[in-house]
């Protein structure tokens, strides 16, 4: 992953008459040896790019640069994109090693609204004590009153996912676990709160008809402190959920605020309009930028020694998982967080080595509203700084599954 901590040149950008600049961080050479880049992006694509002439700012001083793409071609959200490369080798680089890189948010963008329509035809709905199912001529939606999920869900006759719990646990990365000494740490923190275990108390369900759709409402307790009123909103083509979420949990923070569903193995490909193409999260992804990307669920595994939290995405826009045959696309009222993984959160947070994994057949997709920060200032500390936490309040989102022909 690329970093600027140690980057000897630095760019911005300053609203009026300084625009955008360059700083020079040497002490002893001007940047004549750097090769400069630039690329225009809209909407997560690139729509133009060039080279910046060489530079040769003095040492320790900054010089402005005139904006280097052509203006009526911004549109959208729009993102100025830098880059930095060696021209010459170095003792410690080759040529053309990228030393800098930076994404800067154009003065002119527009947010664009990327929610999903789920309306589609009439449905009607039936219950039993134990189920809820929901249908017309082209979708049953099976609902369990019992663990307040999808059971099952339908559409055009072939299956999508299950679940669409709630979760507000990952498994523990080396830093939450710290080094379980006497002295505190997040993982043993959320593990005595239960967290792992997912528990929760079903206080009440309603079901009723919308005129082209049908709401599900569950009023839950999870762990005994974190009080959640759930609307699923299922339609013809989609499932639109709206969550209220009260913490009042005693730790320092939750690790995150979110949703869980499963598919089976065969969703096997992704694309999204976020931060990529590599993992980031919210206190590490400055260096991941804002573009569309795709992947595979197989290379959302990172391979740490110990299998941990791993494979985020954050200030995701939208979110295609497909088969050979079927797409869904995921939406939200605003950026959110995912990880899509070929084992399930409980399969990481067994396995001590990485063949301890085991077998699956199936996918798990965790869309989360907030995911907490890593920390890293030690590895033997709680050091999440306070903007990355999820600490004691109300939160509410919504997030939008859409059916894609």
């Amino acid at each position: 992953m690329k970093s600027n901590v140690q980057s000897p040149i630095q760019m911005d950008y300053m609203p009026g008459n300084d625009g955008y600049r360059i700083y020079n961080h040497y002490t002893h050479r001007d940047l004549s040896h750097l090769n400069m880049t630039w690329e225009l992006v809209c909407d997560g694509n690139v729509m133009e790019s060039g080279s910046l002439p060489k530079y040769h700012t003095a040492p320790g001083s900054v010089d402005k640069l005139q904006a280097p793409y052509d203006s009526s071609k911004v549109s959208g959200e729009a993102f100025l994109n830098f880059y930095a490369y060696l021209d010459e080798d170095t003792f410690y680089s080759k040529k053309g090693t990228c030393i800098y890189a930076c994404q800067i948010e154009i003065k002119d963008s527009v947010n664009q609204v990327h929610t999903g329509d789920i309306e589609k035809d009439s449905l009607k709905y039936d219950e039993t004590t134990n189920e809820i199912r929901i249908y017309n001529e082209n979708t049953t939606v099976l609902f369990s009153k019992e663990t307040a999920e999808f059971i099952s869900v339908k559409y055009n006759h072939k299956n999508y996912f299950t679940g669409g719990t709630n979760n507000f646990y990952r498994p523990p990365t080396g830093i939450d676990g710290g080094i379980h000494l006497e002295s505190s740490n997040y993982a043993d923190e959320w593990q005595a709160l239960g967290l792992h275990s997912n528990e929760k108390e079903i206080k009440n369900i309603r079901v009723f008809a919308a005129p082209a759709a049908v709401i599900i409402q569950v009023h839950g307790i999870y762990h005994g402190c974190i009080e959640t009123k759930t609307n699923y909103t299922v339609g013809g083509k989609g499932i639109e959920i709206t969550n209220t979420v009260v913490n009042n949990a005693k730790v320092d923070t939750l690790p995150r605020i979110g949703l869980s569903f499963k598919f089976s193995d065969a969703w096997k490909k992704m694309k999204w309009y976020g931060r990529g193409p590599w993992e980031n999260y919210a206190d590490r992804k400055s260096a991941a930028f804002v573009g569309v990307y795709e992947s595979t669920v197989e290379q959302q595994h990172v391979p740490y020694i110990l299998p941990v939290e791993c494979g985020g995405k954050e200030d995701v826009r939208y979110l295609y998982l497909s088969s050979e045959e079927q797409a869904v696309k995921v939406s939200a009222a605003g950026h959110f967080h995912f990880d899509v993984h070929g084992h399930s959160i409980e399969q990481y947070d067994n396995a001590a080595y990485e063949d301890e994994l085991g077998n699956s057949d199936s996918v798990y997709l965790n869309i989360d509203y907030k995911h907490a920060g890593l920390g890293g200032d030690t590895g033997w500390t709680k050091n999440i700084h306070d903007p990355y936490k999820i600490k004691k309040g109300v939160y509410v989102y919504t997030v939008t599954i859409e059916i894609i022909s």
